[in-house]
């Protein structure tokens, strides 16, 4: 039997239970079929991958990985320690606006360190938030993922994600992690080896799960 070949495309979907939409589309871009994933679900990735596409008599050539804004914290074995945070929200709206305070410049300082100003949608906003409020989830906090690097690492195995996804996060400028605005949220942390890889622009795949190359955006 010949398998049809399709690119299977994941996105999060915000809401009390974040959840993720996985389509698979045709040659021509039309979408074929659509199922859900619930990230607290438990269930491997993969296999969900694997299940959706042996409903379909079908191949992935590549998986795409849609960026959002957000924050999924995970331990040392990979799982996550709290349920995976996305988009805008108004638990971490103070936040945005502590952090704003945290700078003596306030926005403008922000603006020129990382671009914009503080966002409830910022990872960075959602790991302060995660720090006064779950005390438990970060301490056992092994490293700070978006959720495209948290599902390429689900994948891949390798927590990598673009510089476009990492500017979204509030910590990231002129190509590198920014440790100093992240030790604001907490100084004691060592974040140097907490945060995700960012992949080469120049470099179209940050991976590959069974015969498809896996990309961001």
């Amino acid at each position: 039997m010949t398998l049809s070949p399709v690119e299977l495309c994941l996105g999060f979907v915000p809401g009390d239970e974040v959840g993720l939409v996985v389509e698979a589309l045709g040659s021509d871009g039309a979408v074929l079929a659509t199922g859900p994933w619930a990230a607290s679900s438990g269930a491997p990735l993969g296999g969900v991958l694997d299940e959706f596409l042996g409903a379909l008599d079908a191949v992935a050539h590549t998986v795409r990985v849609v960026p959002a804004s957000g924050l999924v914290a995970v331990g040392t074995a990979g799982e996550p320690v709290h349920p995976v945070l996305v988009g805008p929200s108004t638990a971490t709206e103070p936040d945005a606006g502590w952090l704003t305070g945290r700078l003596p410049g306030g926005v403008g300082d922000w603006v020129a360190a990382v671009g914009s100003a503080p966002s409830s949608a910022w990872m960075l906003a959602k790991l302060s938030w995660l720090h006064r409020s779950d005390t438990a989830a970060w301490e056992a906090m092994a490293a700070a993922l978006t959720p495209a690097a948290w599902l390429v690492r689900s994948l891949t195995g390798r927590a990598v994600t673009t510089e476009s996804d990492a500017a979204a996060t509030g910590c990231w400028n002129a190509g590198g992690w920014r440790y100093d605005l992240l030790a604001v949220v907490d100084g004691a942390r060592d974040w140097t080896e907490a945060l995700p890889a960012v992949a080469d622009p120049d470099v179209a795949a940050v991976g590959a799960w069974r015969s498809a190359a896996v990309v961001v955006g």
